[in-house]
């Protein structure tokens, strides 16, 4: 026998077992001749029952589960809508946020479990009932609110409760139904956004009529209905011998009345409430804070020896201000930027007179350009021919004198630097009279408030060369008047940056008083002069020249 053949009859052979060994397993699960089961088929049948059972057991008790869950949740709704006809409103919310919380779980085991499709309508039906229920409490909600606080033409109103809100068996006090509204909206976690309204509404009726409106004061009416508070006018009578300072401290007073009375009739006195509030009313969107700040700054006093007492009367309201509002809960206002005001109240005092310096200068250089004014050199600040400290001024040098600018200066006898007797422009005269008064207070200030002052006087000057040649430049180009007028206005103010330096060195604070100068902007101005004078000529010498050609040879 070959090789082949052997390994023929081996496979041939476990071919053979093979087949035995599947009809003996068949024959076990087959009935025997006495139609009974064999054993091992006996057991597998226990097994697939068993399975079977177990998991219709796991179904029975799931639907179980079910029936309960959306029992309970059909009562609670029941219970909601009770409350809301009875004007429960916390016991309404919690209501509605126990059947939100049901819900959530319900939906989250049937996702987890890949819940059948008749479970998630029953969940989508239940949802839309809880939507319902909810609606109509946040409906119940809002109403209550808009008639309780009625915002209208610079006021607001906080009515008594309605009657028909007044049911038989849940009366309940005004300061009762208040805390339950405001612990309803926190149960159902509106009471942020409900907070945002209530600033806005606050800043626009409110706090900006009061700060704005000029002697603007705030008026409270009580009457069985409830208590307006509303924003009037003072009698101008009354008003007229109220200074700045007096009017700083009569608004910060009444922004403490106004969050004082939202506090006690709105909020019903409670502090956590007036916390939440001043989280959303001192920086956005209400912006309080900021709107007290742009008040303190614009009453600051023009006058710098009334800056001391107002510096007084600000540490004295802005602290008051602060306590009484963190009193009743308003803690935002603690460590505001309203401290640092008082410290930093030279600096802003000064930033303040530079706004003001330089808004006079641009509407000097607005006026009627051509308006002139014959100057007396000898008695100009800048000219050391006279002795400087004698403090004699010619008829025509305006405001101011000079010997309190230079007191201090040495006894000069030179024509080097002797202004010439000739006619300068008004606005160039008051421009330079202006710089002069801003450097003389700049003497009298701190160094930090100097050396803006003194950049305010530059800039007056950088105002002058860029302004002026641009409002006149069609008359500085065709008028002779003017354009001699524009030169002399530059030589003029040349003279003066000439000597600026040396005028005030002695009274400056140092370091400013070693680097005090405007020669710098020397070379600037007499260009400009220069040029509008050499432009002039040559193009009257050119329409001189071209009507010499018109004419017969």
């Amino acid at each position: 026998m070959t090789g082949d053949d052997a390994d023929a009859s081996d496979l041939q052979e476990k071919m053979r077992r093979l087949n035995v060994a599947l009809l003996d397993a068949v024959d076990r699960l087959q009935l025997d001749e006495s139609g009974e089961m064999a054993p091992e088929a006996q057991l597998l049948l226990s097994l697939t029952q068993r399975e079977r059972l177990k998991k219709q057991v796991q179904q029975s008790k799931t639907m179980l589960a079910l029936i309960e869950q959306l029992t309970e949740m059909d009562r609670l709704l029941g219970d909601v809508d009770e409350a809301i006809d009875h004007q429960c409103f916390v016991a309404a919310a919690e209501g509605v946020a126990e059947v939100e919380r049901l819900v959530n779980e319900l939906a989250k085991s049937e996702n987890g479990q890949g819940g059948n499709v008749d479970d998630k309508k029953i969940i989508r039906v239940v949802k839309l009932q809880l939507l319902s229920k909810k609606n109509r409490l946040l409906n119940q909600l809002t109403r209550y609110f808009s008639c309780t606080a009625v915002w209208k033409d610079n006021a607001l109103r906080v009515t008594a409760d309605l009657p028909e809100m007044e049911l038989e068996g849940t009366k309940l006090s005004m300061e009762e139904r208040r805390t339950d509204f405001w612990k309803a909206c926190e149960v159902l976690d509106i009471l942020a956004p409900k907070m945002k309204d209530i600033v806005k509404a606050i800043t626009l009726h409110l706090i900006k009529p009061m700060l704005q409106i000029p002697h603007g004061t705030l008026k409270q009416i009580r009457d069985e209905s409830g208590v307006t508070l509303k924003v009037v006018v003072q009698n101008p009578k009354d008003a007229s011998d109220d200074s700045e300072v007096a009017e700083v401290q009569s608004k910060c007073a009444n922004v403490v009345s106004v969050l004082q009375f939202v506090h006690t009739e709105l909020f019903a006195g409670n502090a956590e409430l007036m916390h939440q509030l001043g989280d959303f009313m001192w920086k956005i969107p209400g912006n309080l804070e900021a709107q007290l700040m742009n008040l303190l700054q614009d009453k600051i006093p023009q006058d710098s020896a009334a800056l001391e007492e107002y510096r007084g009367v600000l540490a004295t309201a802005v602290t008051r201000l602060e306590n009484t509002l963190v009193a009743i809960g308003f803690s935002a206002c603690s460590n505001s930027q309203l401290r640092g005001f008082v410290d930093q109240l030279n600096q802003l005092h000064s930033k303040k007179r530079r706004q003001v310096i330089l808004s006079n200068g641009r509407d000097m250089m607005r006026r009627d350009y051509r308006d002139s004014v014959k100057i007396n050199g000898a008695s100009e600040k800048c000219s050391l021919t006279a002795s400087v400290g004698s403090g004699k001024k010619g008829k025509d040098t305006g405001k101011g004198g000079s010997g309190s600018v230079s007191a201090s200066t040495d006894e000069v006898e030179s024509s080097c630097f002797h202004v010439p007797d000739y006619r300068v422009t008004v606005c160039a005269r008051e421009v330079v009279e202006l710089a002069h008064q801003t450097l003389v207070e700049a003497c009298t200030s701190g160094a930090s408030s100097a050396n803006l002052l003194f950049q305010t006087a530059r800039d007056l000057f950088f105002l002058f060369r860029t302004i002026v040649p641009t409002l006149y430049e069609d008359d500085i180009a065709n008028d002779s008047r003017t354009c001699m007028l524009y030169h002399n206005d530059c030589l003029y103010i040349t003279y003066h940056m000439v000597m600026i330096g040396h005028l005030y060195k002695h009274r400056l604070s140092a370091p400013l008083n070693q680097t005090a100068t405007m020669v710098d902007m020397i070379p600037s101005f007499r260009d400009a002069g220069e040029r509008a004078l050499t432009s002039y000529t040559a193009a009257q010498i050119e329409e001189v020249l071209s009507g010499l050609k018109t004419l017969p040879v």
